[in-house]
């Protein structure tokens, strides 16, 4: 947990070296966050893990790097702290930079040895040495908006400046916007899996169609597909409401679902979240839903189309998991599940209800 105290141990000094005395990088004061090779291990991993091109493996290797030892977790603590301080400096450095085109620097303000020895002056300061490396200036993510997207049979995480981390399956587009107030999302036609960081000062809003999910600190699922919006829940506490009111919001808990159409009657239903969150083990689990809607979610991982040889065939319900491995192999086992049959057509595969006319 990170506490506030101190004095601070840095100042934004710009053309002229003129201070900015009410914007400064506060010491987190309690424990020693580990060592400066330790820290400088935290600011690198902060730098890696919020690169789009991170991955799994690099989040698996951070988790073995946090658990190694406690002091690892107090730097990494530390080192967020520090990025939150530049958050709030960021409007001064880009106020200097707007007035003058002048270089901005961080630089130490007059502290006690002993305080900035404690902290790790070294530490703190490389930590924002590297954030305003790699940015044009700290402040730009605080009011830019941007686009991340999935293409057919991508995953991809994103890790958001403050930590929280988006999980976004196939064939999904979102936008994010960070401010002072708010971290905010907007999502069309995406499902993603979102672990977000807490922050009691700084709510999470999902924008889906008619609806805002607010959240403080969690891991859920939100999915919009179609004007369909569902949100499961495995940790914490969710918050839906319509879009512009406080009326009629509801709170999920863990274990719950919320389904939404526009203009229809809000659903809440008790299930395993782990079903929800299934497909980022490569597992798609289906509960009696039509096979419609399983043709278009394999629509989104297999690069062949699958289609329906009619309407009704789509409204057959379906029950069962499916591997999402070689597409060839997830249809034969999808024949095998439910009673349809599956032919070449064209480029893809086309469903058709055994009960259906071949005509």
């Amino acid at each position: 947990m990170r506490k506030r105290g101190g004095d601070g141990i840095g100042g934004v000094m710009g053309a002229g070296h003129q201070d900015f005395p009410e914007h400064r990088l506060t010491m987190r004061g309690g424990k020693q966050g580990g060592t400066d090779n330790e820290r400088q291990a935290a600011v690198d991993w902060l730098m890696r893990l919020r690169n789009d091109a991170s991955g799994d493996q690099d989040w698996v290797d951070f988790d073995a790097w946090l658990e190694a030892s406690p002091r690892h977790k107090a730097a990494y603590d530390d080192t967020l702290a520090v990025w939150s301080e530049i958050d709030q400096i960021a409007p001064a450095i880009k106020s200097r930079l707007d007035q003058t085109g002048s270089p901005v620097q961080l630089i130490p303000r007059q502290a006690s040895p002993n305080r900035m020895t404690r902290w790790g002056l070294g530490g703190a300061l490389a930590a924002a040495a590297v954030a305003l490396t790699v940015m044009p200036f700290a402040g730009s993510f605080l009011y830019s908006q941007q686009a991340y997207e999935t293409a057919r049979g991508e995953t991809r995480t994103v890790v958001l400046s403050d930590g929280s981390k988006v999980h976004m399956n196939a064939g999904s587009r979102l936008t994010v916007r960070m401010t002072r107030g708010e971290r905010q999302v907007t999502m069309s036609d995406a499902e993603a899996v979102f672990d977000v960081t807490k922050d009691p000062k700084r709510p999470f809003l999902i924008t889906v169609g008619d609806r805002v999910v607010r959240v403080v600190g969690t891991e859920f699922d939100v999915s919009r597909r179609g004007g369909d919006l569902a949100v499961t829940v495995r940790r914490g506490i969710v918050e839906v409401r319509p879009h512009g009111s406080s009326d009629d919001a509801v709170r999920l808990l863990p274990g719950q679902r919320l389904d939404h159409a526009a203009g229809q009657a809000t659903r809440i239903s008790a299930v395993d979240p782990e079903d929800a969150f299934a497909w980022r083990n490569d597992r798609l689990v289906y509960r009696g839903q039509p096979l419609s809607v399983v043709v278009a979610e394999l629509n989104r991982h297999f690069a062949q189309p699958l289609s329906l040889a009619d309407p009704q065939t789509g409204k057959q319900s379906f029950s069962g998991v499916l591997v999402l491995d070689d597409e060839k192999a997830v249809v034969e086992r999808l024949s095998l599940l439910a009673p349809i049959s599956v032919m070449p057509s064209g480029t893809g595969f086309a469903m058709r209800s055994l009960g259906a006319s071949n005509r």
